[in-house]
């Protein structure tokens, strides 16, 4: 007998990974596989040619069937984009006196709308941020309580541009990937389920994604999103000021910051170096790691990224 099966791919810049898992009763039971191929096509999150993108979801599609990992007929998303925005909205459900169900909750949830809704772009996820009974009591989880009139939802709505996720439809449907009706995620949502606890959830924390043509940030507090944005650079942007820097070519570049690069300096000595070969000439040379961090590094990430949020 086939049990129930889900599946997700999580589209990147660099890498496309797919994965599929067992569930029962809603919740992952066990993880049947992983696959990963390289991504091509995309830019910063984004499709900039759809025939090399259609080429590698092919390719991760294929590694899948190899892998004998089972496809879920309807699948889950991943992507990342700097279009990508969130607006608070709400949503009722009328009750007259009676006790809140699951079903309850559905209904509010798919009654939720903005007050300034975006043009020309997709509700993609609607995220629980409070619970209104009465219009009056605020809760986190109604399910069970008795409400004489209406239950209330205020969400976090994540929305992008139709055209930018069409693209990836098409190529998807193209395939046989068929995306779930609400199975289309932002990366740092994703992420934040996936790394999150309850207690870092509602004592407040910032969940940084870095990516390689993007970055995800999301904001949790009081168990809830509280602001979510997507930069348009990455770790690709520590390569190419590696790559600038030392006077080398990108590939590397690549190498010395996967193989060297750390942030964190109490892990560097006076006396560790980093041997690379220049992009010209046949003599290799060497750098200190700690100034190699230090003045190419965290000033990149500092600029394009902490400065950001």
């Amino acid at each position: 007998m086939l049990k129930d099966v889900i599946t997700a791919i999580d589209i990147g810049t660099s890498k496309l990974v797919g994965a599929s898992a067992e569930v029962e009763d809603g919740k992952v039971k066990e993880l049947i596989g992983i696959s990963e191929v390289p991504s091509s096509g995309l830019r910063k999150g984004e499709v900039v040619d759809y025939q090399a993108f259609l080429e590698a979801l092919s390719m991760l599609r294929e590694e899948m069937q190899e892998n004998k990992i089972r496809i879920s007929p309807n699948i889950f998303i991943g992507i990342s984009s700097r279009h990508l925005t969130y607006r608070i909205g709400y949503g009722e459900v009328r009750i007259e006196g009676g006790t809140v169900t699951p079903e309850h909750i559905d209904i509010a949830l798919d009654n939720v709308k903005p007050s300034d809704p975006p043009k020309d772009e997709r509700l993609i996820t609607v995220v629980p941020r409070a619970f209104i009974l009465d219009d009056r009591h605020r809760v986190r989880n109604p399910i069970g309580m008795t409400a004489n009139t209406s239950l209330e939802v205020e969400a976090f709505m994540f929305y992008i541009p139709e055209t930018l996720v069409f693209n990836f439809l098409r190529a998807l449907n193209e395939l046989d990937f068929k995306v779930d009706d609400k199975g289309i995620f932002p990366t740092s949502l994703a992420s934040s389920v996936a790394t999150l606890t309850e207690e870092e959830k509602e004592s407040g924390t910032l969940l940084i994604d870095l990516g390689h043509g993007t970055t995800d940030v999301i904001f949790y507090f009081k168990g809830s999103p509280s602001f979510s944005f997507t930069l348009p650079v990455g770790s690709f942007n520590i390569t190419y000021d590696i790559e600038i820097g030392l006077r080398t070519n990108e590939e590397e570049a690549e190498r010395i910051k996967r193989t060297f690069v750390t942030l964190n300096l109490d892990e560097i000595s006076e006396n560790d170096a980093v041997t690379y070969q220049p992009r010209y000439g046949s003599m290799t040379r060497t750098i200190r790691l700690k100034n190699l961090v230090t003045d190419i590094v965290i000033p990149r990430i500092e600029q394009s990224i902490v400065s950001q949020i």
